[in-house]
């Protein structure tokens, strides 16, 4: 099965998890 994300976040220290978090509040489909 393939999954398509609109963010790819590379690293997942402080700042990489809150944009994660963020992102994913405003509807935005993100991997960390």
């Amino acid at each position: 099965m393939e999954q398509r994300y609109q963010v790819i976040i590379v690293g997942g220290g402080p700042v990489g998890v809150a944009l994660a978090v963020e992102l994913g509040q405003r509807g935005v489909s993100c991997v960390l």
